[in-house]
């Protein structure tokens, strides 16, 4: 076999429409596209990359849309989904839904690939798909609301643990802890764990050979005193927690990956998101698009919104 040819990661330059995004350093770029047709090769599937480094974008799932669409209205035999998600939120659940459904419309196996961080909404997802392949470096968890009702689970054990002599002053204590927390913060917790039930069940029905015992084993997680969930996990542990059927990858899309994520991380920076002022906060590619989120900013509004880049012009 040939040895591949594909970009060093030196020629992570924009070229074409200098958009918001270009200028900053971030654009149309061959070098990415080859790295996404090497991978569609490698695993005969449809490849589409999905990053959101700050707030959720609005109407993402509309441009997620038109990569999944194709030329002749057919479906995708396999999807890989690569996922980069920073920053865990309240909508999270909710979005994963209606970008699971929205996927399921148009491949008939959907599988994610993680080269590094899938918090929040990544996580989500990855609970809905049907096979998950990650990085060394990957990283999952940090479900938002997947604590619940943990600080109520542990004061109730140490209750247990405390020797009352009699009932009244376990019933003080526990009463001065509903008054301290309040009503409608224990409410709220409750309704966020019953809501993680609900949807986590919903997206594990998603994939292609469901079982009732993943979705019980999911649910004793959300009980779990040490709320695995709402804590960053590694590959190893992803399988346990998930229920999802890990793959390895092979050697090199394994480095393909890890150069895809490597093309996205410095323009965007995706690891030390501080100071990046005008740049995308969220992208969305495959091998014939790219659309960027750039966050509105300062006072310059018109710089804010999606954006399709292409390699010769802006539309």
């Amino acid at each position: 076999m040939s040895a591949r040819k594909l970009p060093s990661p030196d020629q992570w330059r924009p070229s074409g429409a200098q958009t918001p995004a270009a200028r900053e350093g971030f654009g149309f770029s061959e070098a990415r596209k080859a790295l996404i047709r090497r991978l569609e090769t490698l695993r005969e599937s449809k490849v589409i990359v999905y990053v959101e480094s700050g707030d959720p974008p609005p109407d993402a799932l509309r441009y997620l849309y038109e990569h999944l669409r194709s030329a002749h209205r057919e479906t995708h035999r396999q999807l890989d989904l690569i996922l980069f998600t920073r920053n865990p939120s309240p909508s999270d659940l909710e979005r994963a839904l209606q970008m699971a459904a929205l996927l399921r419309e148009h491949a008939r196996e959907v599988r994610a690939l993680v080269p590094s961080l899938a918090c929040g909404l990544g996580t989500c997802l990855a609970v809905g798909v049907d096979q998950i392949a990650m990085h060394p470096l990957a990283t999952l968890g940090r479900l938002h609301g997947a604590a619940g009702l943990a600080s109520l689970r542990h004061f109730e054990a140490l209750l247990a643990e405390a020797p009352f002599a009699s009932p009244e002053p376990r019933d003080a204590t526990l009463r001065a802890f509903f008054d301290a927390a309040g009503p409608e913060a224990l409410a709220q917790a409750r309704y966020d764990r019953a809501r993680l039930v609900a949807g986590l069940q919903a997206l594990i029905n998603h994939r292609v050979r469901s079982q009732a015992a993943e979705a019980a084993s999911l649910v004793d997680l959300l009980d779990d005193p040490a709320c695995p969930l709402a804590h960053p996990f590694d590959r190893r542990q992803a399988r346990a927690l998930l229920g999802v059927q890990t793959e390895p990858l092979d050697l090199e899309s394994e480095s393909i990956l890890w150069d895809l994520f490597c093309a996205y991380e410095h323009p965007l920076a995706l690891l030390d998101p501080g100071d990046r002022a005008h740049t995308p906060d969220s992208v969305i590619e495959s091998e014939g698009a790219c659309h960027c989120h750039t966050p509105a900013q300062g006072k310059n509004p018109q710089a804010s919104g999606w954006s399709s880049v292409v390699g010769s012009k802006l539309h």
